[in-house]
């Protein structure tokens, strides 16, 4: 069984180190980044609900990244996969997201300016 859902475009690599430089008041680091991650998944829990996915043992995934243009590298988009992964984890759809839940994880990467960019997640059961 392959299960299928959409997230809307993730914080790119290069916003996250931005972010993970940023210094709170008291001079501490990762408080913007520890932030917006937990809103990023919150967000995508919402949406890992509504696809009302199934929850699996042991999956393959495969990450279809969506942009408008080719501004941003391959690399840089794909690093929103940790935020996916987690979001999986805390809507108990995986268990954790370690070597015995995850058996592989592909990235495709298209450009398609006519549509919204994200991230089209498929899940396999294995």
């Amino acid at each position: 069984m392959i299960q299928r859902v959409f997230f809307p475009q993730l914080p790119s690599l290069n916003e996250i180190v931005d972010m993970a430089k940023v210094r709170d008041r008291d001079g501490g680091k990762w408080s913007k980044y520890a932030s917006v991650k937990k809103k990023v998944e919150k967000d995508l829990v919402y949406l890992i609900k509504a696809a009302k996915l199934v929850p699996v043992k042991r999956a393959k995934f495969t990450c279809t990244w969506r942009e408008r243009c080719e501004r941003k590298d391959p690399d840089n988009l794909a690093a929103g996969v940790k935020y996916i992964m987690d979001s999986l984890v805390l809507a108990k759809i995986l268990e954790d997201d370690g070597w015995a839940q995850v058996q592989s994880i592909h990235h495709y990467f298209v450009v398609s300016p006519q549509r919204e960019a994200g991230v089209t997640v498929e899940i396999e059961s294995v």
